[in-house]
């Protein structure tokens, strides 16, 4: 373990150079029992820092015996540098050529010269042997140096092992002192193996957002859950994408869509007045058009958007139009609004119109069963008796401000208009007479509908003194018939004929 620490410390100094070394177009190196030659342009100087960079030192010359240099530099031509060992001219440098198919020959180089390379040798102590495996194995020296047709391989090498076609290779490791030192290692040799990051934490290769550790523990690999738009879950050795609450997996397996839960479920808003409306990932039960929820209720407010005079309350739980003072719903359209009087007299209500107050006129409306009148120069409606004026029931007439009710005796029963017809006998009673029931429902019967009356100050007194003119005519015709009846002269049709005109006359008159 001592010489794996200093092995390790060496390996420090050299991965801080190796980061600065010029990238070449081929890096070829190849190991024989400690012995490399490595393949690249440099002077002598530079090659003898390179080879003790990697903890080696260059080849002593061994030019009387060759053989060794032979089988290393075995189908390479070129020149390489070998160490000085002294006697040279100090501008000269020892070197060895190498030719196919020939014996290497030593020979002296300008020093400053760039050969096509140089022999390293190491400790037996600094280099591994053959990583032992079935699949393939790619060696790489710390300086970036392919070593290739080798038994041996200098300390600092990484021994890359992979399958032939595969994507990812199936591990890494580090010769140090001997050893093969699998990935990751420690984060400052190296990057401690890792492909992408390593945690000087741990020791331990990381991976950037949606990527996953590779079961190699070097690489990494796109996470299957990162093409996912919501969720992921592992299912025994795989994952499958998944989705929130509200949506499913689409075609793609990947994506998410809304579920339309009003469309599958169509019974979702039972409630009355109540409709489905799809939202993102959920849904919402809401109240018509026209509808507010109210204590989780949905109530019809259509009305108020109709009414008359723009007032609205809830009434019984439903809402209905409601109208100024002076008036009250119709009964015939519950958004309109008609006057309404509660009295005999009430004020009339008059459009002013300059054009008739000058002529001393007003046009004024008066509620249902009432009529314009004229008093102290005010137009007030006064209530119709619709008893008096006419025989609108047939039997009991009771008149109300603005209508009238009317009543019928015991054994009738009230019709429409007013008309009392007789009970008709009890089905099964076994009586020879008529079982006559008591009937007093009253009902109330609406005045006519008023118009506008054009009233002018003191109309209604010139009235009614035509008509008791009238009246006082017709009195003194009737007179005078009378007469002649008691006088003992017949009464023929010659005699009361030009009466009769008379009268005839004075009633259209009237």
């Amino acid at each position: 373990m001592e010489s794996v620490s200093r092995g390790t410390a060496a390996l420090l100094f050299c991965a801080l150079l190796c980061w600065q070394q010029e990238g070449t177009a081929s890096l070829r190196a190849r190991c024989v029992q400690g012995l490399c030659y490595f393949q690249t342009l440099e002077n002598f100087e530079d090659a003898k820092k390179e080879c003790e960079n990697q903890m080696g030192e260059l080849l002593v010359p061994k030019c009387k015996q060759t053989a060794v240099m032979t089988n290393l530099l075995s189908g390479v031509n070129g020149r390489f540098w070998l160490r000085n060992i002294g006697g040279e001219e100090p501008s000269r440098c020892s070197a060895v050529s190498a030719r196919k198919g020939q014996n290497a020959t030593c020979l002296s180089e300008p020093c400053q010269d760039r050969l096509d390379g140089f022999l390293c040798q190491f400790e037996p102590g600094n280099t591994c042997g053959v990583f032992q495996t079935d699949a393939q194995v790619i060696y790489n020296t710390s300086r970036g140096f392919t070593v290739e047709d080798s038994v041996s391989f200098p300390h600092g090498t990484i021994a890359t092992v992979k399958k032939l076609g595969a994507e990812f290779p199936d591990s890494k490791h580090l010769c140090i002192s001997n050893q093969w030192i699998p990935a990751p290692w420690n984060c400052e040799v190296f990057g401690g193996g890792c492909e992408l990051g390593c945690s000087s934490a741990t020791n331990t290769c990381i991976c950037p957002a949606n990527h996953t550790i590779h079961s190699n523990r070097i690489s990494c690999t796109p996470h299957p859950c990162a093409a996912c738009t919501q969720g992921c879950e592992r299912q025994g050795d795989k994952y499958a994408c998944s989705c929130k609450q509200g949506f499913r997996l689409g075609m793609d397996q990947k994506s998410c869509v809304d579920i339309n839960e009003c469309q599958e479920e169509p019974d979702l808003c039972a409630n009355e007045g109540k409709e489905c409306q799809n939202t993102l990932g959920s849904f919402n039960c809401s109240c018509m058009p026209d509808l507010v929820e109210e204590e989780g209720v949905c109530v019809n407010t259509s009305i108020c958007l109709h009414c008359e005079h723009m007032e609205c309350e809830k009434l019984n739980g439903v809402y209905q139009c409601v109208c100024r003072e002076g008036f009250r719903v119709s009964p015939t359209d519950p958004t309109r609004c008609e006057e309404h009087c509660n009295s005999r007299d009430c004020k009339a209500q008059c459009i002013p119109n300059t054009e008739l107050e000058a002529k001393d006129m007003q046009q004024c409306y008066c509620p249902k069963g009432y009529i314009t009148d004229s008093r102290n120069g005010t137009v007030i409606c006064t209530d119709i008796n619709e008893c008096e004026q006419q025989k609108v029931c047939d039997h009991h007439c009771e008149n109300l401000y603005g209508s009238y009710r009317c009543s019928c005796d015991d054994g009738f029963e009230l019709q429409g208009h007013g008309s009392c017809v007789p009970l008709e006998l009890e089905v099964g009673s076994g009586s020879d007479f008529p079982h006559l029931a008591p009937s007093n429902t009253p009902t109330l019967q609406p005045a006519n509908q008023p118009v506008p009356s054009y009233i002018k100050a003191g109309s209604i007194l010139g009235i009614s003194v035509f008509m008791v003119l009238c009246l006082v005519l017709l009195g003194c015709l009737l007179q005078r018939v009378m007469r002649t009846a008691w006088s003992g002269s017949p009464v023929t049709w010659t005699s009361v004929k030009p009466l009769v005109e008379k009268v005839g006359l004075l009633q259209m008159e009237c």
